[in-house]
């Protein structure tokens, strides 16, 4: 490790090691963001039409889930899973949205409708997907190892030996 009698040669140093850290940073959290990016549009890609949801009598339906005894009840009784969530016309999929945030990311989808179908709790009139409890579920592994990896790229980082 450099031995620095300067301050200003110190600060300097510092300063550009902490750049690169963060640098390191933005790039390992851009790509956990396309990850679940790419995760939120596998979740969104169920193959179960609409004249096959009419069919089954609209198992998403709340009224449809009292009427069996619960939601589990029915969705189980009709044969179908909460996810991945049916892809009707493909608008859902193509509202995925990657913003910045500030310094961070955010996903969003923009469609009209996405608004209900996410519903964390449902809506009045349909059961909720877990599509968002899903996500977190998913990527909680995942962000742990992100972050372990951030500490430890950081370290390699700032105690390198300086040319």
């Amino acid at each position: 490790m450099a031995t620095y009698r300067d301050p200003k040669a110190l600060a300097i140093s510092q300063a550009r090691r902490f750049d690169q850290v963060r640098r390191s940073f933005t790039v390992m959290h851009a790509d956990m963001v396309q990850d679940m990016a790419k995760e939120a549009e596998t979740l969104t890609s169920g193959t179960t039409s609409t004249a096959q949801l009419r069919e089954m009598g609209h198992p998403f339906s709340r009224r449809r889930a009292r009427s069996r005894g619960g939601i589990r009840k029915a969705l189980a009784s009709a044969g179908i899973a909460k996810l991945p969530i049916n892809r009707q016309t493909g608008r859902l999929q193509r509202s995925l949205r990657v913003m910045r945030d500030g310094e961070g990311w955010r996903i969003q989808f923009v469609a009209p409708h996405a608004k209900f179908v996410l519903a964390p709790g449902g809506t009045r009139k349909m059961v909720a997907r877990g599509f968002w409890p899903e996500m977190r579920k998913r990527f909680k592994p995942r962000n742990r190892r992100l972050i372990y990896e951030m500490r430890l790229r950081q370290l390699t980082i700032m105690y390198k030996r300086s040319a």
